[in-house]
């Protein structure tokens, strides 16, 4: 039997709403058809002050202080606890967060007790919250001071005189699932209750570890050398409930709790793709008949009743009857047993027997009975719960739309407002749009053209992508890529206003034509900029967005120009054509394709050679990361990724391999904090360094050398230094090979500086020079492909192609390898070989041979020990007022 326990932070209403029409019901949702489990959310009854999230976080009153005024949840909040959506209290509130408040004491412990129990609204199961600050909290801790008589803070006795009888446990193993998952146990007042534990941590799964490290949770490697991966976030649940999990829980027979966070995926709107295959596998298993799922209460409820089950075997003509007399534990005591307490409770007998089942002398209708045969044997068990598919929100949902950090969903009003305003923009653009644009040179014609078809699509398509982000009630947003003002539009029509910056001015001029045209010309505005300038005032926006860009720019100065212009804790979405995309490419066919498969192909290598630290790529800078590559970067650049919603042209797949991938993240923390966190919490230069290194194979060149200053380590050793100017030639910082930094290394002091001085001669060409260094480096993997790339650039191609083949050779299987091999090829002209091999290539990749998203293609034995996770405390979203000031340009 397995539970999902998720603890209530930072859910707004409608992200609570949309977790359960998902979950428990088989309705219609925006994630498809619902899966319709047993799922039994938790809650708080004191939420936060701030004016700024109040109403926006689940929660019966916002403070400790307005207990006259219930939020304009709380009905509906006292509505899921009585159908079963909600089963735990979180706690009394959110008292680590909540600023200025005075420390939790009893008096709120009783007002709070006193309105569940007046409102109907009983919970049996309580599970910790926060920091040091919530002192309401029940364990073994210093601060715990829940269950300590004569504390200020002291409410156990309230708590289990109101039924509270399931108390989370602190200790959370890393095996899924027990026998026997309740442990009596006793408070520090003498009050009796079950300690149950929850499942947070997959071990020995580099993958899972490296995917939760790239999405800024704990992942990492334990002293003993163990792969370990907090999987308690919804982007996780796949990990948390793989096949492999499922089966080890079904294999034991084991009860298992999985901890989770649905709420916190910020400002993205429920539920992430990740969630969502997740939930389904589980659904099938469910259907198999495999796993049981339950809400957490009716799973410990069962596990309970279970043991404190005492009964008599009885006889008559009829056969055997089995009598419950009692339930009686050490916890809950001595009770009558009912037919609910006993759902699930299930006896087993000779095959030639029909068990029947009696409650104290009274036969169980035999309607309520479920029996099944198993060889010899036959079962006769009380039927499990109903199976309630309800959309117990319908009714909240139909009376009002709640504005939150987590958005609302679009309605009628906002679906014709579209609708108008794609008439009257089609109506501009087939009028005066034509005569301004159409009929002027190819620029304008195809910026008439594109934006056409963009308004044809119409805007509630962009709007619900708006709406499935969560980017809908928020502040000021911004494009970035704005292209025909097309998500500008649908922004400002759900939100206060938008910007949208573009290179292209006369894209910047049609956009900001359509946007007055559909009556958006006040809140809807395009600018001309550089994604890596972006010319407005640090901290402007609450949103912002860029949807297919970033490939084209620089991505860790993209993401920092974002992160410096997001107000802290602001959203952030990102749209991206990736790997799978150029993969895709090369196995497309006819002359007609011959340019495209030329085109994917270098941007393959490239991507290569920029990994190796080399900036000036051969014929553009334009990049294919992985996943975990882009998210990497986006948390060294001060953003936690939260999760992939799926938009950017249905996040298709080339086999197994992603070829559009986009995330939802939100900042966290500015760039050079990080790093300040990241040195501070360093235990030696070496591992500071060490870390620079890594955020260099991530992307974030520029990050690795905020490191290395805010550490002050530069000029401290020649590790040091060369650390430094790897970084600043990658992120193209060293614009000549007489650059002072440069300069000052000594090529011949080690190999490291040998290995710089090669990749610096790459970068601007000087073929010669890098031959001559790589010449007097040990052949591995890295030089091997270097040297490739040399021996193209001076138009030796078949020496290029026998140093390809070479390391192909000791490396068959090595992704980058086989590209600068296929890259010799084509450099050679050798069409007949490099048709052959590329079939070849991609046949491996199709048969798992190759192993595609590896973290830069090495082994996981040689990937550095994942970094702690340096994210300081979310601010609260900051609502700006008036449309952002153009600024100088800053970097």
């Amino acid at each position: 039997m397995l539970a999902i326990s998720s603890d209530i932070d930072q859910t707004s209403i409608h992200a609570l709403r949309a977790i359960h029409r998902f979950i428990n019901t088989e309705d219609d949702t925006p994630a498809g058809p619902g899966v319709g489990l047993d799922f039994g959310n938790s809650m708080w009854m004191y939420g936060a002050s701030s004016n700024k999230i109040r109403n926006t976080t689940v929660c019966y009153w916002n403070t400790p202080n307005e207990t006259d005024r219930p939020t304009p949840m709380a009905d509906e909040l006292v509505n899921y606890v009585q159908t079963g959506w909600i089963d735990t209290l979180h706690t009394y509130g959110n008292f680590n967060t909540i600023p200025g408040a005075r420390d939790f004491e009893r008096s709120m412990a009783e007002k709070a007790i006193a309105e569940l129990g007046k409102r109907n609204a009983h919970l049996q199961l309580w599970t910790n919250h926060g920091n040091v600050g919530n002192t309401q909290n029940i364990g073994a801790a210093d601060y715990m001071a829940g269950d300590l008589p004569g504390s200020p803070s002291y409410h156990a006795d309230l708590m289990t005189d109101f039924g509270i009888r399931f108390l989370c446990a602190p200790y959370r193993p890393n095996i899924p699932g027990q026998e026997n998952i309740l442990t009596p146990s006793t408070l520090k007042d003498g009050g009796k209750v079950y300690n149950w534990s929850q499942f947070t941590t997959v071990t020995d799964d580099f993958k899972v570890a490296a995917r939760a490290s790239s999405m800024d949770h704990r992942g990492g490697v334990t002293a003993s050398g163990r792969y370990y991966a907090q999987v308690s976030q919804a982007g996780m649940l796949d990990a948390q409930l793989s096949s492999k999990v499922l089966d080890d829980i079904e294999g034991r027979g084991v009860f298992a709790i999985m901890a989770q966070h649905f709420g916190t995926l910020g400002p993205m709107s429920w539920p992430d793709p990740a969630a969502v295959s997740a939930l389904r596998r589980l659904r099938r298993y469910q259907d198999a008949g495999r796993i049981l799922v339950a809400r957490t209460s009716r799973l410990l409820n069962y596990a309970a009743n279970r043991k404190a089950a005492f009964w008599s075997v009885i006889g008559d003509d009829a056969g055997p009857v089995v009598d419950i007399v009692k339930l009686d534990d050490d916890v809950f005591g001595p009770r009558r047993p009912t037919l609910e307490a006993l759902r699930g409770l299930t006896f087993e007998a000779p095959a030639h027997q029909t068990i029947r089942i009696a409650i104290n002398g009274n036969l169980v209708d035999e309607q309520e009975i479920q029996r099944t045969e198993h060889g010899r044997y036959k079962t006769a068990g009380i039927k499990w719960h109903r199976h309630d598919t309800t959309d117990w929100s319908a009714e909240f949902r139909a009376k009002d739309r709640y504005t939150s950090v987590a958005g609302y969903p679009l309605i009628d009003e906002d679906r014709m407002t579209f609708a108008d305003m794609d008439r009257k923009a089609l109506e501009w653009l087939d009028g005066a749009g034509e005569e301004k644009y159409a009929a002027g040179d190819k620029d304008r014609q195809y910026a008439h053209k594109y934006a056409r078809g963009r308004y044809a699509i119409g805007l509630e398509h962009y709007g619900s992508m708006m709406e499935h982000i969560g980017f809908t009630g928020r502040g000021i947003g911004l494009d970035v890529g704005s292209g025909a003002g097309h998500w500008v539009a649908a922004y400002a029509a759900l939100n206060d206003r938008a910007v949208g910056l573009d290179t292209r001015e006369v894209f910047v001029r049609i956009a900001n034509d359509v946007a007055g045209a559909i009556g958006l010309g006040d809140v809807a505005h395009s600018v001309a900029g550089d994604a890596r300038v972006l010319p407005f005032h640090s901290r402007s926006f609450a949103s912002v967005w860029s949807h297919g860009v970033m490939m084209f720019v620089e991505h860790d100065r993209m993401f920092a120009e974002m992160n410096r212009v997001l107000a802290m804790n602001g959203a952030l979405y990102v749209g991206y054509t990736a790997l799978g995309h150029r993969l895709q490419h090369l196995s497309v066919e006819g002359e007609a394709s011959a340019r495209l498969r030329s085109s994917s192909l270098t941007i393959i290598f490239n991507t290569g050679l920029f990994k190796f630290g080399v900036y000036r790529t051969l014929r553009g800078r334009v990049r294919a990361f992985t996943r975990e590559e882009l998210q990497q970067t986006a948390r060294y650049c001060g953003f936690r990724t939260l999760g992939a919603p799926g938009i950017q042209d249905a996040s298709r797949l080339w086999g197994k391999v992603e070829t559009t991938i986009d995330i939802i993240a939100r900042k966290t923390s500015t760039p050079t904090d990080r790093a300040e966190d990241i040195a501070q919490e360093a235990s030696s230069d070496s591992e500071i360094i060490a870390e620079a290194y890594r955020a260099m194979s991530f992307g974030a060149p520029e990050a690795a050398q905020s490191l290395i200053d805010v550490s002050g380590l530069k000029g401290s050793s020649s590790a040091a230094n060369i650390a430094y100017v790897a970084a600043g030639l990658k992120a193209g910082r060293i614009d000549t090979l007489k650059h002072p930094d440069l300069a000052a290394l000594e090529p011949n002091a080690s190999d490291a500086a040998m290995r710089l001085s090669a990749k610096a001669a790459i970068n601007f060409g000087k073929w010669a020079d890098a031959i001559e260094a790589l010449n007097k480096l040990p052949v591995d993997r890295e030089t091997s492909y270097l040297k490739v790339a040399t021996l193209m650039g001076q138009g030796k191609f078949q020496d290029a192609i026998r140093c390809a083949e070479s390391q192909v050779e000791s490396a068959p299987y090595d992704f980058l390898s086989r590209i600068a091999y296929l890259k010799s090829l084509e450099a050679a002209d050798a069409a007949e070989a490099l048709d052959r091999e590329t079939e070849k290539f991609l046949e491996d990749i199709a048969n798992d041979k190759i192993d595609v998203v590896a973290i830069n293609g090495e082994d996981a034995d040689s990937i550095p020990i994942f970094s702690p996770q340096y994210a300081r405390p979310a601010g609260t979203a900051v609502q700006l007022d008036q449309t952002p000031s153009l600024g100088s340009p800053q970097s």
